[in-house]
């Protein structure tokens, strides 16, 4: 219905006067005989410009002229702007230049008899509709296939060759022509396409024209929230969160959530397929900047996160995990859970830094290192080394007198750029209840 209106709207535009002519010509009663005949339809009104153009900025939806229909990636779309030519003579139309690679512009001419045919037929069903009543009746688009059918468009290059828009039909009053935008969906994210023209008659004063078109370019499978920041979690506690997950762009799609057995603290419930009414009243669960979506398949799914599930425990320290519906598939949706799991360990640097280890920025072909001190609340809580990552940094833990200094060395020429992400020491309290303490590693190697 979107694609219908617009489409079916500028068409009447151009085109209402032609038809409100005809309506009242077939209500009125006959003319008297005269010797004089019939004269045609006027074509060139004063100041008529090369082109009238109703709408040269895109709209999907005129009941929301601020969505942007949205495409999946890979996919192609298109977007006709409908122009008339009013005068009685040829318009010239040059493109100037499109904003994109990945878009192509096209012009084509509609058929004046298809065109002449509709109009009559348009007003012959407007008639009946205003004799025998019919509300909601259009019957503008009931005639609308035949004009769009078997059009031949031609592609049009910047600055090279030109297209020509024959004079205005004597029957109508118009000669419609079409500019088409075509475009191939390549990256996830919003576009704004536009594309100049040129329109000269006889006069040769050409009159530009810019179209627009804004439309969204998504994967096959959203979700929201992308990001959960889960805050601090202390021993025994819990947080939940709701994910939506649901594609733009098919009518069906798998959901799988991220596997239990990667992470035994994170619980999520089978997935519940959202029903019509959830899907129409969809964009009222987002933030008013949130840009507007429409779903045509979708499930909600909550996750639970543990502190403690069975034998199983968050390690203290930071939480910074990736988290993949559908994993390796087509339909993968990724998101970012964070937090920091609050115990009896806690980690300070030389400048009160805390939660991670920032090594800083240093030069990739100098070592380098850093100290910071671990302390913990439990005064008989002792420490150990585990493992250190990336496996070229050397980590040394020496205990003092109430806490640990952690040094991380890092050799010349071991890390070049950024630091992988997960970079990370892992330590480990002693005991009888032992708990894994995982320190983020942060930091650059440059190059000189």
């Amino acid at each position: 219905m979107t694609n219908f209106l617009r489409v079916v709207l500028p068409i009447g535009i151009i085109i209402a006067i032609v038809g409100g002519v005809t309506y009242m010509t077939q209500l009125a009663p006959p003319p008297p005989v005269t010797s004089k005949p019939a004269e045609p339809v006027a074509v060139q009104p004063v100041a008529v410009p090369p082109l009238v153009i109703p709408d040269p900025k895109g709209t999907w939806d005129r009941d929301q002229p601020w969505y942007a229909r949205e495409f999946e990636i890979k996919s192609e779309g298109n977007y006709d702007f409908w122009v008339a030519n009013r005068r009685n003579e040829t318009v010239t139309v040059v493109l100037r230049n499109k904003s994109c690679q990945c878009a192509d512009v096209e012009m084509s001419v509609v058929d004046a008899d298809k065109l002449d045919r509709m109009a009559r037929n348009t007003a012959t069903l407007s008639a009946a509709t205003h004799l025998f009543g019919g509300a909601g009746f259009d019957p503008l688009g009931l005639n609308l296939l035949p004009v769009m059918e078997k059009i031949e468009r031609k592609q049009m290059v910047p600055f090279e060759g030109s297209f020509k828009v024959p004079p205005a039909d004597p029957r109508t009053g118009v000669r419609l022509a079409i500019v088409r935008l075509f475009f191939r969906a390549k990256e996830a994210g919003p576009v704004r396409l536009t594309a100049e023209i040129h329109a000269a008659g006889a006069d040769q004063i050409p009159v530009a024209t810019r179209f627009e078109l804004a439309y969204m370019i998504s994967p096959p499978v959203l979700i929201y929230p992308r990001t959960v920041p889960l805050g601090d979690i202390k021993a025994g506690e819990t947080r939940r969160q709701e994910f939506l997950v649901w594609s733009a762009s098919r009518p069906s799609f798998p959901l799988q959530a991220p596997p239990a057995a990667e992470n035994p603290c994170f619980e999520f419930s089978d997935p519940i397929p959202m029903t019509a009414m959830e899907m129409a009243k969809f964009n009222d669960r987002f933030p008013a900047n949130y840009p507007i979506t429409r779903p045509l398949s979708g499930y909600k799914v909550m996750m639970t996160v543990h502190e403690r599930k069975g034998d199983a425990q968050l390690d203290l320290g930071p939480i910074n995990r990736k988290l993949k519906f559908n994993n390796a598939t087509e339909f993968e949706a990724e998101v970012d859970v964070t937090g920091t799991v609050r115990g009896d360990v806690v980690l300070t640097g030389e400048k009160g830094e805390q939660d991670k280890i920032q090594l800083g920025e240093f030069y990739s072909d100098q070592p380098a290192h850093k100290i910071v001190q671990v302390r913990t609340s439990n005064p008989g809580l002792k420490l150990k080394y585990v493992s250190v990552s990336p496996p070229e940094l050397e980590v040394k833990l020496t205990e003092k007198a109430g806490f640990w200094l952690l040094r991380v060395d890092v050799p010349a020429n071991s890390v070049v750029g950024t630091l992988p992400n997960g970079s990370h020491v892992l330590l480990e309290t002693t005991g009888s209840q032992s708990r894994r303490v995982r320190l983020p590693l942060v930091g650059a190697g440059l190059i000189r």
